[in-house]
This record gives C-alpha cells, sequence and structure tokens, in this order.
C-alpha cells in the first residue's frame, strides 16, 4: 500500500511506497534483480510522485554504484519543491507529479540505481538550516523519504567505478 510522501514514477521504483524512510532503498536496498532498463548517457527526463505534500521539501537524485546501493554519487540536488501541490492521499489519480531532467554522465554500469531523497524541511526545525546538523544524508535525520529505481543499465565509456 502507498503510505506517504514521494517515489520514482519512471524510471519505476523498485518499491511502490511512498513513505520508505530507511535510505536509501528501505527493504529493497542491493536488489538488483529483475529486468534491466538500458538507458544512455546525457539528458533524461524522470518523473516523480507525491503523494503528501510539505511546504519547501526539496529533493535529491543521485547515481548508485554498479551493483550497489552504497556509493552514490550527487547527479542533482535541491531540486524546488512545488509548493501548489495538494495530492489527496490514498487517491492516486491526485498525486502530484514532478518532471524534471537530470544529466547521466557518461558511466558504463551493468546495474545502477537511481535514488531519491526527499527530507521534508517543514518538519526538521532548524536541522535543515545552514548551521544545523543537516538532514539528506541516509541515516542522518528522522524526516527523511527514499524511493530508488529499479536496475539501469548505462552504456557510457567511464567504468561506474572510475567516476
Amino acid at each position: 500500500a502507498i503510505c506517504a510522501h514521494s517515489r520514482f514514477a519512471c524510471p519505476q521504483a523498485r518499491s511502490p511506497d511512498t513513505g520508505i524512510k530507511t535510505g536509501p532503498c528501505g527493504d529493497d536496498v542491493d536488489d538488483f534483480s529483475g529486468a534491466v532498463t538500458t538507458i544512455a548517457p546525457g539528458p533524461l527526463t524522470i518523473h516523480l510522485k507525491e503523494s503528501i505534500a510539505h511546504t519547501g521539501a526539496p529533493w535529491r537524485i543521485s547515481l548508485s554504484s554498479d551493483g550497489s546501493d552504497s556509493g552514490a554519487c550527487d547527479l542533482l540536488d535541491h531540486i524546488p519543491h512545488d509548493d501548489t501541490s495538494n495530492p489527496t492521499f490514498g487517491d492516486e489519480s491526485t498525486y502530484h507529479s514532478l518532471y524534471v531532467t537530470i544529466d547521466v554522465p557518461d558511466v558504463a554500469c551493468d546495474r545502477c540505481s537511481l535514488h531519491m531523497s526527499n527530507p521534508m524541511t517543514d518538519k526538521i526545525g532548524t536541522d535543515g538550516a545552514p548551521t544545523g546538523i543537516g538532514c539528506t544524508e541516509p541515516g542522518t535525520c528522522f524526516s527523511v523519504y527514499y524511493s530508488c529505481t529499479k536496475p539501469l543499465r548505462i552504456t557510457g565509456t567511464t567504468p561506474r567505478g572510475s567516476w
């Protein structure tokens, strides 16, 4: 069941749950099983779905290591929240769509994944302030939601481990 907040819609998420609070992928960490989607380096428009809006809550998109969810590198950070978002929780037809184009690096990767993190900045108080303790790294904050894509094959030239 969909529980809360946001997840990948495209590429497809490993889990349909929008309430994953264990980074980076919840119970599906390091699960690169199943069909692999092939993508090329360069621009890629991703689609996120938001089931509960949190004013000012930005997103971060990262790329996993090859075959492991550890060692992710940031691709796009602080994607602004659309504060006009007004989904009705439990009614997926009302979930807010966010489309953003990221730049997939020129890497060769047989089983990579995109990671999404979404801190609820309206709930973390001063932890998210410039002088606060921070709240976007997996495991550092009580109020961050996560999603990971199903496996992706990237047809670039630089081995992912060297990038």
